[in-house]
């Protein structure tokens, strides 16, 4: 698998957004899709950084 620097969460779409949440998760094994997000939540970065931190904890 290649592995690649995200230097800004604005150069990736929701899609790829999602992705990456669930390759997080995946590699964490956590659920943090579990409450329904739709790509429209994801159009606040802010929320994206809190999701991320989330399961970094």
């Amino acid at each position: 698998m290649k592995k690649y620097e995200i230097k800004s969460l604005d150069d990736l779409d929701s899609f790829q957004i999602v992705s990456l949440i669930i390759n997080l998760e995946n590699e964490l094994d956590i659920n943090l899709l579990d409450e329904d997000l739709t790509f429209d939540d994801f159009s606040d970065m802010n929320s994206i950084i809190v999701l991320v931190n989330k399961c970094l904890i």
